[in-house]
């Protein structure tokens, strides 16, 4: 079953056409990961809020980008998430632009597990957009929910919906953001092998996919790459681990428009004793 699946997983990758979503390099390697019980991190939960459910310590990423190397367009995210007694906690910040132009968002998430095999999450959204000091500002509101279910020990797979109801830039209703639902699936090789793949429909856009795999040859360092067909791109992070902290150099490269560099830079906190004893007495 597994080599059925990566073999499907690599067909995916390389056969479906260039789409227009926008998503940083970040998100293409977060989004495959979320289905990974072993190289999920801070920012699969950006992706979907259920994979934090798996966590069982404080984890923690920064990351900045620079898409197509342009100035206007720089990118940076936060992420991290603690364990509570029944579940984990979760906050996510989003920055994209510049002076001139900026989006922001803040989330707050929650997850837990539902039984053994299933995981939920669910996350509330603040959106801000602002151009310039000319034209002012708007604000919308949002929410996004995602599950996991863990098919086996090595397969997992999950659906995530996001703004549903379409919430609106203003008052008056004169923009709205997009509805975007997504469908995930991924399959740990081993240890130190991971390759998945997420289906991403956006309102008003066609089908896209992220697909991608992880790899770890020595335990200090790990290798990610795939494709992103959002924006024909083709994206690879190259990271060393030590002691709880991660360092990962990421780029990714489109044929017309050039090089998007980033920087990701995560923490690890100790497994914590008292909340695993307590997740065992609830499960």
């Amino acid at each position: 079953m597994g080599k059925i699946i990566l073999l499907l997983l690599l067909h995916l990758a390389i056969s479906l056409p260039a789409q227009t979503i926008r998503r940083p390099v970040a998100a293409s390697f977060a989004g495959t990961g979320a289905y990974s019980k072993r190289q999920a991190d801070a920012l699969s939960g950006m992706i979907n809020q259920a994979s934090m459910a798996g966590f069982n310590r404080f984890k923690a990423v920064l990351y900045a980008e620079k898409r197509y190397l342009l100035q206007e367009w720089q990118q940076l995210q936060v992420a991290a998430s603690t364990p509570l007694q029944s579940g984990q906690i979760g906050m996510h910040l989003l920055y994209s632009g510049s002076s001139g132009y900026r989006e922001t968002q803040a989330g707050l998430a929650y997850a837990r597990n539902i039984g053994s095999k299933l995981d939920a999450g669910v996350q509330f959204n603040y959106h801000s957009m602002g151009i310039g000091g000319i034209y002012g500002s708007a604000s919308a509101i949002s929410f996004e929910a995602g599950t996991i279910l863990h098919l086996s020990d090595k397969v997992h797979a999950g659906v995530h919906i996001n703004n549903p109801i379409g919430g609106k830039w203003s008052k008056e209703g004169s923009g709205k953001l997009p509805a975007v639902y997504s469908f995930g699936i991924g399959y740990d090789a081993s240890a130190i092998f991971f390759a998945g793949m997420e289906m991403v429909k956006e309102e008003d856009q066609p089908v896209s996919i992220q697909a991608g795999f992880g790899y770890q040859p020595l335990p200090l360092i790990r290798i990610r790459a795939g494709v992103a067909t959002a924006t024909a791109s083709a994206w690879m992070t190259l990271g060393i681990q030590w002691k709880g902290w991660g360092l990962d150099m990421a780029a990714a490269y489109h044929p017309q428009l050039g090089i998007s560099p980033g920087i990701l830079l995560s923490v690890t906190g100790t497994k914590s004793k008292k909340h695993q004893e307590t997740k065992t007495q609830l499960q």
